[in-house]
C-alpha cells in the first residue's frame, strides 16, 4: 500500500475571498476559480484551494489505489475518519490531530468532493 503526496493543498480561514487576494497579490498566485466558499489558486504546479470555515486548518492531499485498504491501515494505526465525501474520498485526522484528505485513484471531482 503506496501513500502518493498530491499537489493539492487545501487552506481552510474565517475569510477566504480575503485570504485568496492576500494569496494573489503578496504571494503572486494564480486565481482559477472562485466559487461559493472556495477560492481556487495555482503557484507552479501546485493546487491551493482556499476554502471558508470557522477553524484554520491546512491540510495536504494522498491519492492510493485502494481506499478501503488505505482506511484499514489507517483506523489500525490510530487514525479516524473524519469525513466520507464519498466512497473514494476521506478526510482523516492521524493521531496527532493533523488532517489529510485521501482519494482512489481515478475518482471524478464529484467523488472526490471538489
Amino acid at each position: 500500500m503506496s501513500f502518493k503526496l498530491t499537489k493539492h493543498i487545501a487552506f481552510q480561514v474565517k475569510n477566504h475571498k480575503k485570504a485568496a487576494k492576500f494569496y494573489q497579490n503578496v504571494l503572486g498566485m494564480k486565481l482559477l476559480k472562485n466559487k461559493g466558499k472556495e477560492s481556487e489558486l495555482k503557484c507552479g504546479d501546485v493546487t491551493f484551494y482556499v476554502e471558508e470555515s470557522n477553524q484554520n486548518n491546512t491540510f495536504f492531499d494522498f491519492e492510493v489505489r485502494n481506499i478501503s485498504e488505505a482506511k484499514e491501515k489507517l483506523i489500525s494505526a490510530g487514525c479516524k475518519i473524519t469525513q466520507e465525501y464519498s466512497q473514494k474520498s476521506i478526510m482523516v485526522s492521524d493521531p496527532f490531530g493533523l488532517k489529510f484528505h485521501l482519494w482512489e485513484t481515478g475518482a471524478s471531482k464529484e467523488e472526490i468532493g471538489c
